[in-house]
């Protein structure tokens, strides 16, 4: 989503002689649903974007003429319309949301491509891929999406006279990190997936991280410099740092107890501290998760 910088026509047709079919006021919250390129009356090249007005429920939504384009390269357009900035409520791709009702979940962007299966509240997909989809001309907003059980495929994520179908926090940003309003953060799970499955294709309940993996820190912890508990503390990680996990190891603490599951992580220190790596637990003493089971790489993992 973008704000308009000045009034802008959007037309029926990817085409900038085309009628028009509504406009945009200046301060616009324009979601921009799709990207096209153009040819101008003189020959050249316009960028072209279908933008939607979707503060009302009755959307004001068609083809709006972004610029020339210069050179080889679509993004450069002379005096663009639109922000640059993007604006909060935007999906991003190789982001995670959840689920705000059931959705179908097709195996095609066209709506009436095969059904796969129904997706349930509070369910979690991954943001790989955005489509416009047109129907007796009202747009809709297609994502290709990966499922917590590894399924990929299409569902609806914004439509004209709906709130958006997802909750447009994404799941793996800062933001999700930080403590709601009802003291928890927005990260932490509404319900546990039977069955989740990692990038890998390993499942969740086997390993719940992955060397190599990036994930969020859930809660301050101790750094340790080796694995075991009474290892001298090199430092500590605060709420919302990411780090890439190096080793995991499950340290037996006692003969006739269940070993605890430690690991070797590795991040960006704060200015002003020297230490980049060390060992901390999996869950605090309460049994609470003290790291995110989300990958941060999964999308490059997946696309890669």
């Amino acid at each position: 989503r973008y704000e308009t910088l000045r009034p802008l026509a959007v037309r029926a047709r990817q085409d900038p002689s085309s009628e028009e079919c509504g406009n945009l006021r200046a301060g616009t919250r324009a979601l921009v649903m799709a990207l096209q390129r153009g040819l101008a009356s003189d020959g050249g090249e316009v960028l072209m974007a279908y933008l939607a007005d979707t503060q009302q429920s009755n959307w004001t939504s068609g083809w709006a003429t972004l610029g020339c384009i210069r050179g080889d390269v679509a993004g450069g357009v002379a005096d663009p319309p639109l922000t640059m900035r993007r604006l909060r409520g935007s999906w991003e791709f190789g982001g995670r949301y959840r689920i705000l009702d059931k959705l179908v979940l097709r195996a095609g962007v066209e709506l009436e491509s095969e059904t796969m299966r129904e997706l349930q509240r509070n369910e979690e997909v991954l943001i790989l891929e955005l489509g416009l989809v047109l129907r007796s001309a009202e747009p809709r907003l297609r994502a290709r999406v990966r499922t917590d059980t590894g399924e990929l495929g299409w569902l609806t994520i914004e439509v004209p006279s709906s709130p958006p179908l997802l909750d447009s926090l994404n799941l793996l940003s800062q933001a999700a990190a930080r403590p709601s309003l009802f003291g928890k953060p927005s990260i932490k799970r509404h319900s546990k997936p039977t069955r989740r499955i990692t990038a890998s294709g390993a499942t969740e309940d086997e390993e719940a991280w992955e060397v190599g993996g990036k994930y969020r820190v859930l809660m301050k912890t101790s750094l340790r410099k080796e694995a075991e508990l009474n290892s001298p503390i090199v430092g500590s990680l605060r709420l919302g740092t990411l780090v890439t996990i190096q080793e995991i190891r499950k340290v037996q603490w006692h003969p006739e107890m269940e070993g605890s599951l430690r690991l070797k992580v590795a991040f960006e220190p704060p200015s002003g501290t020297s230490c980049r790596s060390g060992w901390m637990s999996s869950t605090g003493n309460s049994g609470e998760s003290l790291l995110d089971v989300r990958d941060q790489l999964e999308y490059q993992k997946l696309m890669g």
